[in-house]
């Protein structure tokens, strides 16, 4: 029982470590400054190399954040956790010119067990959206004159994911889950105006958060075919907004505030119904493959960006994986290699031109015991989003995910002869 308790402080501890990287940035796309920002594209576990998707995925030894009614299937006794990390480069293009990009950090933290035979719960830390632009020498006039002013401007933040999934197991065949989100996080925009020998620095923040319930069933019609469906409810997201305004004139070295203000409350952020739904088939031992489609409401919050509007957006993903014999002795045989690709439309219209993109992505899971409960994934993902062509710009970035999956048995007592 001190055991145990042990592990418990050691996650309670570890969490706020966790959100403050959360913060950071993990994206360099030019399209999260839009909204809330560009949807993360990590995943928890094998996730990330399957399309995207898992509504109906279940494992005895795989946390499963896409639909909450898969905790149900944890074997009684044992513990997974899952850490993640992920790193992002990117090619951004536009008329011509292109210019690359870095950017990485922590992408996740998930643990899970059981309460009974039948039911089980998770507790994990993801993002769910990133902000990561940066927009260099942007020339404008001087309202009234002639003269032209440079401006930089700089955007970090997003939003993370802090959820608590609960999944029960009705029968043999059929489950069911429940998830509770609290969303929460800063977007961070930075803007330096330079004029002549006089400079403007303007800080704005924009700090969200709300919750969200999530709804979810899996189910098998024979073995070897399962689905899922999964359904987030709407919600919305308080904003409140702080500003700090300042200048330096004639190269004085210290600055002149000029504006502070903080706790101003904006229009709130509207997310949308999202429904969706997968099936799972397994035709033998070696294989399996997936196919998931989502639709995110998005018309209906009747929101508006700067210069873009907010359209329905449709996402299908499929993805399969491998493994020559997952229960035999030899190691190498072990392995389970995996490949998907994606298909997103978009969520966001510019001037009457849709910003979709595709993934082609694939990856491979290494055991790390005998026992096969823990796992080390690595998934590589090609995406691109937008076109060259107008005022869009073209996206290609590679996405490398790295997900330590580990299982442990806890509440066993130990036999003494």
């Amino acid at each position: 029982m001190q055991f145990m308790m042990n592990k418990c402080f050691l996650l309670v501890g570890f969490l706020p470590w966790l959100m403050m990287g959360q913060t950071n940035t993990i994206t360099a796309s030019p399209y999260s400054l839009f909204g809330i920002g560009v949807n993360t594209k990590s995943n928890i576990g094998k996730n990330s190399a399957l399309g995207g998707g898992g509504y109906a995925l279940q494992s005895d030894y795989l946390i499963n954040t896409q639909n909450p009614a898969s905790f149900a299937d944890i074997p009684e006794n044992i513990f997974l956790y899952d850490f993640g990390l992920t790193a992002e480069l990117s090619s951004i293009s536009s008329r011509g010119k292109e210019e690359k990009r870095l950017a990485g950090n922590i992408s996740s933290i998930a643990i899970a067990s059981t309460i009974s035979k039948r039911s089980g719960f998770g507790l994990t830390l993801e993002p769910y959206s990133d902000v990561g632009y940066a927009l260099i020498g942007v020339e404008s006039n001087i309202e009234g004159s002639y003269d032209t002013f440079v401006s930089n401007v700089f955007g970090s933040g997003g939003l993370n994911d802090l959820r608590f999934n609960y999944g029960y197991r009705m029968t043999d065949k059929f489950g069911v889950g429940m998830g509770l989100s609290y969303y929460f996080g800063t977007i961070k925009e930075t803007q330096k105006i330079q004029s002549n020998y006089n400079s403007l620095f303007v800080e704005d923040k924009n700090k969200y958060s709300g919750v969200r319930i999530d709804l979810g069933f899996q189910g098998a019609i024979v073995d070897q075919l399962k689905f899922g469906f999964r359904m987030r409810m709407p919600t919305t997201l308080k904003v409140t907004h702080d500003r700090k305004v300042s200048k330096m004139v004639s190269l004085i070295p210290k600055p002149e505030i000029i504006e502070n203000t903080t706790g101003e409350h904006l229009p709130n952020f509207e997310l949308p119904l999202e429904v969706g739904g997968g099936i799972v088939y397994t035709p033998n031992e070696s294989w399996a493959l997936n196919l998931d489609f989502s639709y995110n409401f998005w018309n209906a919050t009747d929101q508006h960006d700067n210069i873009g509007s907010f359209i329905d957006q449709k996402v299908v993903g499929f993805g399969m994986e491998y493994v020559i014999d997952d229960q035999g002795y030899n190691y190498w045989k072990q392995i389970k290699f995996r490949a998907g690709m994606n298909y997103d439309t978009g969520y966001l219209e510019v001037y009457d031109r849709t910003v979709d993109g595709y993934s082609i992505m694939a990856g491979i899971g290494i055991p790390l015991s005998k026992s096969r409960k823990s796992t080390l994934n690595l998934s590589y993902n090609r995406n691109q989003y937008g076109a060259s062509q107008g005022i869009l710009v073209e996206e290609t970035f590679n996405t490398f995910n790295i997900n330590l999956s580990l299982g442990d048995i806890w509440f066993l007592k130990r036999k003494i002869n």
